[in-house]
């Protein structure tokens, strides 16, 4: 998100790419890469058309969105057995990061 507020959109998608494909080769795991590269792409759609400082706030939560949606098919394309209790926590915590993500990029 903020590479995409400082420099601009092309270079955003660019640092998301690279960046997904590290976190993917330093976990070892293509599912974090993909939860970092989806999360990215949502930040930079979210804040390409950036005119005030709410929209960052709605980038937040549509970050925070696109973070649930990606555990969710993460944790589906698993196969086990997908419960509320195991779900509710991750998705939580992926909703927070977004939330957490747009109120940094804010502060910076």
């Amino acid at each position: 998100m903020l590479v995409t507020l400082l420099v601009d959109t092309g270079f955003g998608v660019f640092f998301a790419m690279t960046l997904g494909a590290l976190v993917g080769l330093y976990y070892g795991d293509a599912s974090m890469a993909s939860y970092v590269l989806l999360g990215s792409l949502a930040a930079i759609y979210s804040v390409r058309q950036y005119k005030d400082r709410a929209a960052i706030v709605k980038a937040g939560l549509t970050i925070g969105l696109v973070n649930v949606m990606s555990v969710l098919a993460i944790e589906l394309l698993r196969q086990p057995p997908l419960t509320l209790p195991d779900f509710a926590p991750q998705a939580g915590f992926a909703y927070l990061g977004g939330i957490l993500t747009s109120a940094m990029a804010s502060m910076i």
